[in-house]
This record gives structure tokens, C-alpha cells and sequence, in this order.
């Protein structure tokens, strides 16, 4: 077997260990207070607070091998402060350019949404053949805020990484963590692609045949490409100052919205101005807002291809639905264009 610093998945296959994640407490408890809402500032990159990174240049075998634990960022000595398990969590410096995300767990965030409406709710709803989704439960104004929300996974592009936050989330379910479990449970019931992208099937054969060897092992593969649709189906890119659309992340509510290409909710990033050596509060968070005037019993969509996507053509935007989310669109907008041609050409 090849060594690699995935090669901890072995374990998490096996018996669903994994190496603990850092937990939210809740402040409400009288606890310490959460992290998950905070992240780290280096000179570029935004990294929350026991996130696993990966050491480029780094013996295999060493200290820094594997997945290494962000403890804080030096801005003194330009260097990112990493916890090494295999030194028995030794903090070691490392430089900006060496340390790339591989994941970060914040189950804290899954129960945290913030609202800005007064008395607006929403609920569930049938949207016809898009399935459930949110709808609003009381009047919205256009450009109205209706939440803000911060990621519950954040995770590298690779799926190896995705894969790998996973296992970790799983393993510390496991081990009782309250938040933790219902940030899985949320994982788990995403929806995920109509069917899998050959990448996808592809690295779930790799990442099975690295952690349990020669071997068939349909149910491991089936296990593991289950969870890389849900990613390709509801993940959002992530800005962590590293290369552009180097990381995704996965939201609670926000992933509970249906595509539509006449979407009614528009999505915006928020980052804090950069501050070297700070953990800042209250960074990286999504807030939606409204696009059109709503009515109760409305539903909340977004779009989930680029910006201009609404201005394509029905072929085009259901080529690049397909192709990028893995789905055939069938929103209200797009059904009634094919109405529309199916008309045009009799």
C-alpha cells in the first residue's frame, strides 16, 4: 500500500476512527466560547481554527506527514502555527506557502443561522418536480435580507478532501460530540446528484483500494461515492485566500434552496478585511437575500450555475446544470420554455 496523507481513511473505512475534530461549545452552556464562527488571518489565507491542512515539501513519514491541526497564524514570524499528532501535538511553524486546506469541521455552525427578518419564517415546501425546498411564510421585499449563515464543512476541491472531512465528521459523532452528530445527520441528508461524474466514481475506487487494498469492495466504494454526489450537488465555493476556487463549503440552510433559473434569492459572501496574527470574529459568512418582491408560500430558490447563467439559453443552461451540478433542470422557467419550442415547432 502506498503511503499518503489519506492513508488515515484506512481507518475510518474500517471502524470509522478518524483523528477528533475540534468542537463548538455553546456559550449558552457556559462553555468556552465557539471558534467556529472565526477564522485565522495570515498574510493570505483565512483558516478556522482546527483545521487540517496538508505541509507541502513535508516528509511522508515526519512530523508534519498527514494531516496536520491549524493552531493559530505568528504574524511575527510570518508563519502559520501547526499542531503535529504525529509529535504528540508539537507546535511547529510553518510558512505561508508550505500549508494548503484539506478541511475544516464546524458542526457549532449547523445550529447557528442568523435571521434579519421580524417574524419571517420558513418551512419546507413541495416545488413540484424540483422536489422539497424553502418557502418564505410571510411577505419579503425585494433586496430584503432574509439570513445569514456560516459553513457547518469547509473542504479543498480535491474529493479526497471532501472525503476525508467526512470521516473525521463521522468519527466525532461518534464519540458522542452532540453538534458533531447533527451536522452529520444534516450531511446525510443532502441530496445528492442524479448520478455520479466518472471522477467522482473514479476517486472512490482509488480512495478504497488505498485505505483496504486488492479488492472488489462494491459496498465501501458505494459508501463513499454516496457522499461525493451530495458534495457536487450542494457545495458553494469558499474563499480562504488561497488559489482562486481552492475550496468549497457546505451549508445547512442555504443547501435546503432548489435551483431555479429565474431564481428568487441571491447569495453574498462577506469577508472581513484582512488582519494578519487575528482571530477574527464573525468572517466568512453567506447572507441571502431577496432578488423580488415575495409573497407568503413563495419559494426561496437561488441559481446554481455562474451569474449570467439566467441570461443563457434553455440548452445551455441545462448543458451546464448537467454537466457542473448533475442534474436535468426542470425548474418552472425552464419547463415553460420547452412548452414554448415544443409550440414553436409543430
Amino acid at each position: 500500500m502506498v503511503r499518503s496523507r489519506f492513508q488515515p481513511l484506512a481507518a475510518g473505512l474500517a471502524a470509522g476512527a478518524f483523528g477528533a475534530a475540534r468542537r463548538a461549545r455553546s456559550d449558552a452552556a457556559g462553555e468556552e466560547p465557539s471558534t467556529d464562527c472565526a477564522m485565522w488571518h495570515g498574510a493570505r489565507l483565512r483558516l478556522h481554527a482546527g483545521a487540517r491542512v496538508a505541509v507541502a515539501g513535508a516528509d511522508p513519514d515526519g512530523p508534519l506527514g498527514g494531516l496536520v491541526e491549524v493552531v493559530a497564524y505568528d504574524a511575527r514570524a510570518h508563519k502559520w502555527v501547526l499542531a503535529a499528532p504525529r509529535a504528540g501535538g508539537r507546535r511547529v511553524g510553518v510558512a505561508e506557502d508550505r500549508v494548503a486546506l484539506s478541511h475544516a469541521l464546524l458542526p457549532g455552525n449547523g445550529d447557528a443561522v442568523e435571521p434579519f427578518w421580524g417574524g419571517v419564517g420558513l418551512h419546507d415546501a413541495s416545488q413540484d418536480r424540483c422536489g422539497a425546498g424553502l418557502a418564505t411564510t410571510a411577505r419579503l421585499e425585494k433586496g430584503q435580507p432574509l439570513f445569514a449563515e456560516y459553513p457547518f464543512v469547509v473542504a479543498a476541491r480535491s474529493r479526497a478532501d471532501r472525503w476525508a472531512a467526512y470521516v473525521a465528521l463521522s468519527a466525532a459523532a461518534a464519540g458522542g460530540d452532540g453538534a458533531s452528530a447533527r451536522a452529520l445527520q444534516a450531511l446525510d441528508a443532502l441530496v445528492p446528484t442524479d448520478s455520479p461524474s466518472p471522477e467522482a466514481e473514479q476517486t472512490a475506487r482509488a480512495l478504497v483500494a488505498d485505505a483496504l487494498g486488492p479488492g472488489t469492495h462494491d459496498a465501501e466504494v458505494a459508501r463513499v461515492l454516496a457522499v461525493l454526489r451530495k458534495y457536487e450537488a450542494n457545495q458553494f465555493l469558499y474563499d480562504d485566500g488561497g488559489d482562486a476556487k481552492a475550496a468549497t463549503a457546505l451549508y445547512r440552510l442555504v443547501a435546503r434552496m432548489n435551483h431555479s433559473c429565474a431564481p428568487s434569492v441571491a447569495l453574498y459572501p462577506e469577508r472581513n478585511p484582512q488582519h494578519p496574527g487575528a482571530l477574527v470574529p464573525g468572517d466568512g459568512r453567506l447572507v441571502a437575500k431577496a432578488l423580488a418582491h415575495l409573497e407568503p408560500g413563495e419559494p426561496l430558490c437561488i441559481c446554481y450555475g455562474p451569474a449570467d447563467l439566467i441570461a443563457w439559453d434553455l440548452d445551455k443552461r441545462r448543458a451546464y446544470l448537467a454537466q457542473h451540478c448533475g442534474f436535468r433542470c426542470v425548474c418552472a422557467r425552464c419547463l415553460l420554455e420547452e412548452e414554448q419550442a415544443a409550440r414553436s415547432s409543430r
